[in-house]
């Protein structure tokens, strides 16, 4: 009895992973909650809280793309800042040259003189200006330029912190590219009456 237990919960399992895959499919091209329930032949409330429940993994792996493209974009910013320290150090070093004269002094002979004139540098600016840019960006990727807000606009201050701290260091367009399909979804179910 235990095997047979064991077998349907893991049948129900791949069902379940089945109907939300067919359902974010569905609900991807545009189809209402009612109409996905009924293709699937189940209620509206189990698609909602499928819908939810990707909802919240679709948010997830945003949340975590979102992430490794600051990751690639600070090591990017460290490598530029790096080069034009260097490039910033090998300006400041003195300029030497040498010049040497070969001077015929007749009947005793040629000597040599060799002059040596070094030109010291107080280093090129623009790599001054390349690092300070650098660390620009940085502080803007990591959010200490954002101003302060406490939600998003329209929502009354009911976005949670942690939910803040991933949107708050986005653009505007950023924002609304990974927010626009979430109100979408708000609007189909407030239509189809499933609304909190």
């Amino acid at each position: 009895m235990g095997r047979n237990k064991t077998a349907l919960q893991r049948q129900r399992i791949g069902n379940r992973d089945q109907r939300r895959a067919e359902a974010a499919r569905l609900y991807k091209e545009g189809w209402l909650v009612k109409d996905i329930a009924a293709r699937l032949n189940v209620t509206r409330q189990t698609i909602h809280a499928d819908l939810c429940e990707l909802h919240g993994k679709w948010l997830r792996q945003a949340a975590a793309c979102y992430s490794e493209a600051k990751v690639r974009v600070l090591l990017e910013l460290d490598q530029i800042e790096d080069e034009a320290n260097s490039a910033w150090e090998q300006s400041k070093e003195p300029a030497v040259t040498e010049l040497t004269e070969t001077i015929d002094g007749g009947e005793a002979g040629t000597a040599t003189r060799t002059r040596r004139t070094v030109q010291y540098k107080v280093g090129d600016a623009k790599y001054l200006h390349i690092m300070l840019k650098c660390i620009a960006q940085r502080c803007k990727i990591l959010g200490l330029y954002v101003p302060v807000r406490t939600a998003r606009a329209g929502d009354g201050g009911r976005t949670p912190p942690e939910i803040r701290a991933v949107f708050e260091p986005m653009s505007d367009e950023e924002r609304e590219a990974m927010l626009g399909p979430i109100e979408k979804y708000r609007q189909l179910m407030r239509r189809a009456g499933l609304s909190h």
